[in-house]
C-alpha cells in the first residue's frame, strides 16, 4: 500500500478533467534553479538546505549537469559517519548523529564535498515531454524532483509539489 506522497503522485496518471489540456514540462517546472557546485562543502550545502524551502538541488559544473544532490544524501553520508567513526548505538550515536547535521562547520562537514554524495546518474526531461511521463518517472525512481534538461543546458526542474500545484488548477496531464 502506498502512503503520503507516494500515493498521491500514483494518482496523478489517474486524474481526468473535462478540460482537454495534456500539460508538459515547460508548463510546470520552475525556471529559477538553485544549483550547486560538486567542489562545495557540506557545510554550505546544509546551510543552504537549511535556509531554503527546497530538499535538493542539480549539481552543475560549468554548463553541465553532473548530479543532484538532496537532504537524503546528506542524511545518509552523516549515518555512515556515525557508524565508521563511532559505532556505538543509542544515545550516544544519536548525539553524535545529530551534532552532524546540526553543526554544520564540523571539519568533517567542511571537509567533504558535494561530489562525494551527490547521485551521478542523472534522470532528466526536456521540456515537451508530457507531465504524465515526467510524473512517472518520479514514481518510479523514487525521486522527488527532476531537472528539465534543453539539450545539455539546464532550463528548470519540477518538484511533486509542481505536480500537484498543476492537478489543482484542475487539468488533465495524462
Amino acid at each position: 500500500m502506498k502512503t503520503g506522497k507516494q500515493a498521491d503522485l500514483a494518482g496523478i496518471a489517474n486524474v481526468k478533467e473535462e478540460v482537454d489540456v495534456k500539460l508538459v514540462a515547460r508548463d510546470v517546472m520552475s525556471t529559477e534553479v538553485i544549483t550547486v557546485r560538486p567542489d562545495e562543502s557540506l557545510a554550505d550545502l546544509a546551510r543552504l538546505l537549511a535556509g531554503t524551502a527546497h530538499s535538493g538541488f542539480p549539481v552543475v559544473e560549468g554548463k553541465d549537469v553532473v548530479g543532484m544532490v538532496s537532504e537524503a544524501d546528506v542524511i545518509n553520508w552523516a549515518s555512515r559517519q556515525e557508524s565508521r567513526d563511532y559505532p556505538v548505538d543509542g544515545l550516544i550515536g544519536g548525539m553524535i548523529f545529530s551534532s552532524l547535521v546540526l553543526n554544520p562547520d564540523t571539519d568533517t562537514l567542511q571537509g567533504t564535498k558535494v561530489r562525494d554524495i551527490m547521485t551521478r546518474e542523472v534522470l532528466a526531461v526536456s521540456p515537451d515531454d508530457p507531465l504524465e511521463e515526467v510524473a512517472r518517472l518520479m514514481i518510479k525512481n523514487h525521486i522527488n524532483r527532476v531537472p528539465v534538461l534543453e539539450g545539455s543546458k539546464l532550463v528548470g526542474i519540477i518538484a511533486r509539489d509542481d505536480i500537484i500545484r498543476a492537478l489543482t488548477r484542475g487539468v488533465e496531464i495524462g
